[in-house]
C-alpha cells in the first residue's frame, strides 16, 4: 500500500507541476491578432506622444491603460505584462525592419512604404534570412508607428529647440577669453571699492592688465555675434514652423505666371481639398505644376465647351 500511495502521491504533484507550468506558458503566450495590433499600436503612439515613451519600451502606466483599452475594446484578457511582451515583438519587427533598410543597394518607396531589393542581391538575403520575406518589396503596415515606439523617441518644442541651440555656442575658454558671471563682476567691484587688496604681478601689471580687457572684449563680441545668428535661425526655424502648408501652397500656384486669378483660385480650392493631393503638386518643379495646370483647366474646359484663352491672363 505504501508503494501505491507513493506512485499515487508522485503522479498527483507531477499532474500539478505540469498544470502550473501550463497556466504560465498561458499567460506568457497570449494570442495577438493583426486586427487588435490595428488597435494597440496607434494606441502606443499616443502614449509616446504624452511622455510615456522611456528607453527600450513604455513606462508601467502605459502598458495598465493598453491592455484597459484592448480588452474593452476586443472583450479580451490581456494584462500589462502581456502588451510589454507584445511590445518586444513589435520592437523585434521593427529591428528587422531596420536591417532590411541598411541594406546596401535597397530602395525606399516613402510614399508606399517599401524597402526595394531586386536580383541575386534580394535572393541571397532572403535566403540566408527567411523572415525579411515579410519586408522586402512590399508595403510595411505601421511604418511610421513602429518607428514612433520602437526607437528613441522625445516630443519636441521650441523652447527644447531654443535650449539645444543656445548649448551649442562655444565656450569663451576656447577662444582664449575671460569669462565672468555678473555677480562676480559686482563683487570685484565692490571689493575694489573697499580698498581690499589684490594679488599683484611682478611683471608690468599695467599692459597685462590692458590685454586681459581687449581679449575680454573681443570674447565678448564673439558671444555676442555668435547668439545673434543662433537665435535668428531658431526664428526663422520656427517661423517657418508654425506657416500652415495652404500657405506654401497657394504660393507655388502663383508661381505659375499667366492665368487670372480665377485660375488660381480655383486651382488652390481643388488642391486644397486633398492635402495628399496638395503636397504631391507643392513638390513638382515649376514647369511640372504649369502642365498639371493647363492639362486641369483643358479637362474643365472640354467638359463644358469653354475656350481655354478665357482662363489666361491678359
Amino acid at each position: 500500500m505504501s508503494d501505491l500511495r507513493r506512485r499515487a502521491t508522485f503522479q498527483h504533484e507531477n499532474s500539478k507541476r505540469k498544470g502550473i507550468t501550463a497556466s504560465k506558458r498561458g499567460t506568457q503566450n497570449k494570442r495577438w491578432s493583426s486586427i487588435i495590433d490595428d488597435f494597440l499600436i496607434p494606441f502606443l503612439v499616443e502614449q509616446a506622444q504624452e511622455g510615456l515613451r522611456v528607453d527600450k519600451g513604455f513606462k508601467r502606466q502605459a502598458y495598465v491603460a493598453a491592455a484597459k483599452a484592448v480588452n474593452e475594446r476586443f472583450n479580451t484578457s490581456f494584462d500589462p505584462c502581456n502588451v510589454e511582451n507584445h511590445m518586444r515583438t513589435l520592437r523585434t519587427r521593427y529591428n528587422e525592419i531596420k536591417k532590411c533598410r541598411d541594406l546596401s543597394g535597397t530602395g525606399w518607396n516613402e510614399e508606399q512604404k517599401v524597402i526595394t531589393l531586386d536580383g541575386p542581391a534580394y535572393h541571397s538575403y532572403v535566403q540566408a534570412h527567411p523572415r525579411a520575406l515579410e519586408f522586402l518589396n512590399r508595403p510595411i503596415k505601421h511604418y511610421d508607428a513602429l518607428y514612433i515606439i520602437c526607437c528613441d523617441y522625445h516630443p519636441k518644442t521650441n523652447d527644447n529647440q531654443v535650449e539645444e541651440g543656445l548649448n551649442e555656442i562655444v565656450p569663451f575658454e576656447s577662444q582664449g577669453g575671460v569669462f565672468m558671471e555678473e555677480g562676480d563682476k559686482d563683487q570685484a567691484e565692490s571689493n575694489q571699492g573697499e580698498g581690499s587688496e589684490l594679488p599683484v604681478n611682478d611683471g608690468p601689471s599695467s599692459s597685462s592688465s590692458k590685454g586681459g580687457a581687449k581679449r575680454a572684449r573681443i570674447s565678448d563680441d564673439y558671444y555676442l555675434s555668435q547668439l545673434v545668428t543662433i537665435v535668428g535661425a531658431l526664428a526663422e526655424a520656427i517661423k517657418k514652423s508654425t506657416v500652415h502648408w495652404s500657405q506654401n501652397l497657394y504660393e507655388k500656384i502663383e508661381e505659375i505666371e499667366g492665368y487670372n486669378d480665377k485660375v488660381i483660385e480655383s486651382a488652390f480650392d481643388y488642391l486644397y481639398e486633398d492635402e495628399k493631393r496638395a503636397r504631391l503638386f507643392m513638390a513638382k518643379n515649376c514647369n511640372m505644376r504649369r502642365a498639371w495646370l493647363e492639362r486641369s483647366i483643358s479637362q474643365n474646359s472640354s467638359s463644358k465647351n469653354l475656350d481655354i484663352t478665357m482662363y489666361q491672363r491678359s
